[in-house]
């Protein structure tokens, strides 16, 4: 987590906040004592504390769902402020299509002290759609090489994990309050427990682009990887997470330029790369350049204008980062439940943010 210094800014936000009276809310209870935030992440200040069994009002989230925004008024007077979604007890028909988005930075970067850390905290956390993705996404299933419900994973072994996204092809999975990503799960959940030939173990960008990997009778002699998954799989989707393992065998100039041929490869097959943060451990040998490798992938999706999820910065408020303990996998559970667990495991907050971007993909694309 990222260390903060005490400034009156979160303060200040707090008090600026004017509650729409027209949103939906909800009463909640406190499940454990909690700290209540300035703003929906840890680097915002602390306002306050909520003892365990408290009761609030749920008046608003960020735009993932996986912070709160609550109203307490408790004897000592009411007050406002954040909390992560496992921290409360939600009712039953609590539904995140009927609770307002509140429109606040992810991070609040005056918290937080390294510069580094503070220029990937900046990223936002979702991307945001764009005409020009779209148009690419569209423009594969009209030239009939690719599916538009088909999504495909490149990446190491923890785009391999029978976690990721892979409980929903199962049906093995509960989106709780989520019932904003009820339709992209009925669209692209069926392809999403598909083996993926450039998603394997110990894979990193490089070997996407090594026919030595390929495992598949299907594949053209020579033919990488990467390659051979988008010709087979025709997906219109590619969503791409490498990382632990280029920290271990890349610099900095060499993961870029491995990244930039992994997007324009995507590219050019039709689909639409979909790039993911990375996170790790904070005691991580490699962490700075963990911070600076997804800083590069940051930088390339904002040039070929594709979607970017920062998971790398949602991760970071969760226990170890949302990792496990042998420092390589993210922390996960082979059920895919919603309503708190997202704010304590890597892999589930993992597939929440790749299902939030492709439900919003859908609708701006599609207009459903």
């Amino acid at each position: 987590m990222a260390r903060v210094r005490r400034s009156t800014v979160g303060l200040l936000i707090l008090l600026l906040w004017t509650i729409d009276a027209q949103a939906q809310s909800y009463r909640a209870s406190v499940r454990e004592p909690a700290e209540l935030r300035a703003g929906p992440g840890f680097t915002y200040l602390v306002v306050g504390t909520l003892a365990r069994g408290e009761r609030v009002r749920v008046i608003g989230r960020n735009r993932v769902g996986h912070w709160l925004q609550v109203r307490s008024n408790a004897a000592s007077g009411a007050r406002i402020g954040w909390l992560p979604i496992n921290k409360l007890r939600l009712p039953d028909d609590l539904r995140m299509s009927r609770l307002a988005i509140r429109d606040l930075p992810d991070a609040d970067l005056q918290q937080i002290e390294d510069a580094l850390e503070s220029e990937l905290h900046a990223v936002s956390i979702l991307p945001t759609i764009s005409q020009k993705m779209c148009n690419h996404y569209n423009a594969g299933t009209i030239w009939g090489d690719r599916q538009a419900a088909r999504v495909t994973k490149i990446g190491d072994s923890n785009s391999v994990s029978p976690a990721y996204l892979t409980p929903i092809a199962r049906q093995a999975y509960d989106l709780g309050p989520y019932d904003v990503l009820s339709a992209a799960v009925e669209f692209f959940g069926p392809s999403m427990g598909e083996p993926s030939i450039a998603a394997q173990v110990g894979f990193n960008s490089a070997a996407a682009f090594d026919p030595f990997w390929v495992n598949n009778r299907a594949c053209r002699p020579n033919e990488a990887p990467l390659d051979c998954e988008l010709r087979l799989s025709q997906a219109s989707i590619a969503l791409v997470m490498f990382g632990i393992n280029d920290t271990q065998v890349f610099n900095r100039a060499d993961y870029e330029n491995q990244m930039r041929a992994v997007i324009e490869t995507i590219l050019q097959a039709r689909a639409l790369p979909v790039l993911i943060a990375f996170s790790s451990t904070p005691s991580f040998a490699q962490r700075r350049q963990v911070i600076h490798f997804n800083l590069i992938s940051a930088r390339l999706a904002r040039e070929y204008d594709v979607p970017f999820i920062n998971f790398w910065a949602a991760a970071q408020g969760l226990n170890n980062a949302g990792m496990s303990s042998d420092g390589i996998h993210l922390a996960s559970n082979l059920r895919f439940v919603l309503g708190g667990p997202e704010a304590r495991l890597g892999m589930t907050l993992h597939n929440l943010l790749v299902l939030t971007t492709l439900a919003e993909l859908r609708a701006t694309c599609s207009g459903s």
